[in-house]
């Protein structure tokens, strides 16, 4: 083989290596939101593909075989291979339009830098071209997602008219829109098994909690004859909450919570509060807003005169004159909870009936009555709302509970924050065990309040645990702090080095009646950057 051809040989494999290069930061890119700024501050600009680089500069060396630089070139690409191979993404790349489009950006521009340079420099130099563009990609990517911007603007804006034009075609449409901090799912499947015997219902699927999301379904599913369309509205910056609710005003409103969830783009609390009001404030007039009173963030929040409020609570609420949907004579064990639910919506006339569920948790009985609060002004019947809540069953991942070898694996693998972990241990600390066992690599996007709320988690932990595992040093040791600091036996602590290998440890350190706790598994684009 000459020297030219091993040298194109050398950028062809360093081509190879970008591609995949560019594979990985989409993905990371595209499981954050597309959020140019969460995706720059999750990102490392250092040479993490090192390889690429040694080849590049060898084969710029005056009089150095081109051999050497080839060797680096396909000892890179096999090495990020065998990557992808042995370390499989829990969410792989999603090839949308979107995507697709942010593709055709990156390779103009990578096509436009590499022709410029083969056509003013010998061969060899396409080789840095190469590992420039390598080291650059993730600025690349928040370049063309901004030259791409506009096209996407001009698309999203013509569903927009499109759903809203849906909308306009449901005479019998009522919106019931759901949005907080954390519970806002679950309130969604359960109010949609509510409603689903007696009504014609729309409910979304999980991920769609965005206008955008949210403009699909409608497209999509939506029916002239849909009674009850549930929309559940996601954010993680001030003005989507807004957007949202102005493309679908709702009939019935609800926040399950306020905290400092997503304190990383929100920037404070108060963001959080005024964006999450925006679905109060958008109400059709005599709406309904259903008001947690366990939550002084939303009690505080401003009402409009022209709306119904209803306040729901899982304690008894004694204020006769406060329409209301609560709880009393709570049980709460290991198979679940039961109550008796109280709709005193008008003072004259208080009506009782008696629940059980399955759902584990304290927590849970919040939602089911948060539920049942919108649906009985959605019309439901006590009579429903109670078949409906017998025949709850955990949604995957929220602490939903599997057996295996006779370990029981509690899992509450999917967004966790400060409250759902609080109430996890609640859950755990009550279920029949040998050994209590946590797996857990702490919460993201607790922004300024992260030391502090990992520090009380860790006590938390120490509280109710035999034994821990910690998932990664670097993230998790503001936790490791908090569990020392309580006195607890440091010797019953692993750390790991990712969520693969906590997993792997049940089979050897658990034995037949010990219960597990899978608390949070990160996102991909969290796990690669700890």
């Amino acid at each position: 083989m000459t020297h030219l051809a091993m040298t194109i040989a050398a950028v062809l494999l360093l081509c190879g290596s970008l591609v995949m290069r560019f594979i990985e930061q989409l993905r990371a890119f595209q499981q954050l939101g597309y959020y140019a700024g969460q995706y720059a501050r999750r990102n490392s600009y250092y040479p993490d593909h090192i390889f690429t680089y040694i080849a590049a500069v060898l084969l710029c060396i005056p009089g150095l075989h081109p051999g050497f630089s080839l060797f680096f070139a396909a000892l890179d690409l096999s090495f990020q291979i065998l990557i992808a191979k042995g370390l499989k993404p829990k969410h792989p790349l999603v090839y949308t339009k979107r995507i697709l489009r942010l593709i055709i950006t990156i390779a103009m521009f990578t096509a436009a830098v590499m022709t410029a340079t083969c056509a003013l420099l010998p061969v060899k130099f396409s080789a840095v071209a190469v590992a420039v563009i390598h080291a650059a990609a993730p600025l690349m990517i928040i370049a063309a997602n901004f030259i791409n911007r506009p096209i996407e603007l001009s698309i999203n804006n013509f569903y927009y008219r499109q759903a809203e034009e849906c909308v306009k075609a449901a005479p019998f449409l009522k919106i019931a829109a759901i949005t907080g901090s954390f519970g806002k799912t679950s309130i969604k499947n359960i109010l949609g098994d509510m409603l689903k015997r007696d009504f014609n219902i729309l409910v979304p699927p999980s991920s769609y909690n965005t206008k955008l999301g949210l403009t699909r379904l409608i497209r999509e599913e939506l029916l002239p004859t849909t009674q009850v369309m549930i929309a559940e509205m996601g954010a993680k910056k001030t003005g989507e909450i807004l957007e949202t609710v102005q493309m679908l005003p709702p009939d019935v409103a609800l926040i399950s919570t306020i905290a400092g969830q997503h304190l990383e783009t929100f920037g404070s609390l108060d963001n959080i509060i005024n964006e999450k009001a925006k679905v109060f404030e958008h109400l059709k007039k005599n709406g309904s807003a259903i008001i947690n009173f366990d939550d002084p963030n939303i009690v505080k929040i401003q009402q409009r005169v022209d709306i119904n409020k209803i306040y729901y609570s899982t304690k008894q609420i004694t204020n006769k004159d406060i329409p209301s949907v609560y709880a009393e004579k709570i049980r709460v064990h290991s198979g679940g909870s039961d109550f008796t639910l109280v709709d005193a919506r008008s003072g004259s006339q208080i009506r009782k009936i008696e629940l059980h569920t399955g759902l584990l948790g304290e927590h849970n009985i919040s939602n089911i009555v948060a539920a049942a609060a919108m649906a009985l002004e959605l019309g439901a019947t006590l009579q429903s709302i109670a078949r409906a809540t017998a025949e709850l069953v955990p949604v995957k991942n929220r602490l939903s509970t599997r057996i295996e070898n006779g370990v029981t694996i509690l899992e509450d693998a999917f967004n966790s924050n400060p409250a759902g972990a609080r109430a996890a241990l609640n859950v755990l600390s009550i279920m029949p065990a040998n050994r209590r066992i946590i797996i857990t690599p702490g919460m993201i996007e607790l922004g300024s309040a992260e030391k502090e709320v990992h520090s009380e988690f860790g006590r938390q932990i120490a509280a109710v645990c035999d034994e821990v595992v910690l998932v990664t040093k670097k993230r998790t040791a503001d936790i490791y702090s908090g569990i020392q600091s309580a006195g607890y036996d440091m010797a019953n602590v692993r750390i790991v080095g990712g969520m693969r290998e906590a997993l792997g440890l049940i089979k050897t350190i658990c034995n037949e009646g010990d219960v597990v706790l899978i608390e949070n598994d990160l996102p991909d684009a969290y796990e690669e950057v700890v």
